[in-house]
């Protein structure tokens, strides 16, 4: 039975497949296919995959045709089970797809999707770079080429992976924390409810505090990166984005950064900027 919602469709039971596009892939399933705002036909898989013996969800954007596209990794935001990636998110990542890239996304590990134990930022870093290993696997992947988008934690994350992995050629941030203490002052609830529950307290443990700050460590930071941050981002204040830049223009580091007034935390304010310019930039190192 298929579901018409306008012009996409939403499978109301998973269609299986007797393969997966990757031997890393251990379970996959046609979600949603259709046409996005653009008017480009995106199929939506969703998948299970293994990363440190645990079992996660994931998904793959690919246009539907039979062309090869290089492929974004679009890092969730929030912790545990705030902020997996829900229908809203699936349409932006399938709205970057109809650029002409495949995109693949991961719900981390320590939620209702997946399983293990979230460690913002520690072993589930894992989850990340598995799910690159499995985008230079797939056969629509144009010469394995990947770079690497993240939304607030998933900025972070991002961060992380750059400095850890040389298997991304770009990289674009939104909304992203650069010292993970900051937010302390103004957000203390952010501490209590999850670094500390989670990292453990930030004196005891400040050698993990530092690894999830960027700004400590920007000139370990190799590919192109995209900055894109608003000035009335609550949660992230863009002051303290602002020694980013100065760090990033200490070690000459290839960086674009852009502000935006009025801009909100995930810059849904200036939605249309933001994606072309995510789109934009990955194009100039992918292609």
């Amino acid at each position: 039975t298929i579901i018409l919602a306008c012009t996409k469709q939403r499978l109301s039971t998973p269609r299986m497949v007797k393969t997966t596009f990757s031997d890393l892939i251990e379970f996959q399933y046609l979600y949603q296919t259709g046409n996005v705002p653009s008017g480009v036909i995106i199929d939506t898989y969703e998948i299970k995959y293994r990363s440190d013996g645990n079992m996660i969800t994931g998904y793959i954007h690919k246009p539907k045709d039979n062309k090869k596209y290089p492929a974004i990794v679009y890092n969730r935001g929030g912790n545990r089970d705030f902020g997996t990636i829900d229908q809203g998110q699936l349409e932006n990542h399938r709205n970057l797809a109809a650029h002409g890239y495949i995109v693949l996304a991961s719900q981390l590990r320590g939620n209702i999707f997946s399983q293990g134990r979230d460690e913002f930022g520690g072993k589930d870093l894992n989850d990340i770079l598995q799910i690159i290993k499995i985008a230079k696997t797939l056969p629509f992947v144009k010469d394995q080429m990947v770079g690497l988008h993240g939304v607030s934690r998933g900025g972070m994350n991002a961060y992380q992976i750059s400095r850890m992995s040389d298997e991304i050629k770009s990289v674009s941030v939104v909304g992203a924390s650069v010292d993970i203490r900051d937010s302390h002052s103004y957000r203390p609830e952010k501490y209590t409810k999850v670094h500390q529950p989670i990292i453990g307290d930030s004196i005891k443990y400040k050698a993990e505090y530092d690894k999830r700050s960027a700004c400590l460590w920007a000139k370990e930071i190799n590919e192109p990166l995209l900055i894109l941050h608003g000035k009335d981002d609550p949660r992230n204040k863009v002051q303290y984005i602002e020694k980013m830049i100065v760090e990033l223009e200490k070690h000459s580091n290839h960086f674009e950064h852009h502000f935006f007034k009025n801009g909100n935390h995930g810059l849904s304010s200036h939605a249309d900027q933001r994606d072309s310019l995510i789109a934009d930039w990955h194009g100039k190192f992918l292609n």
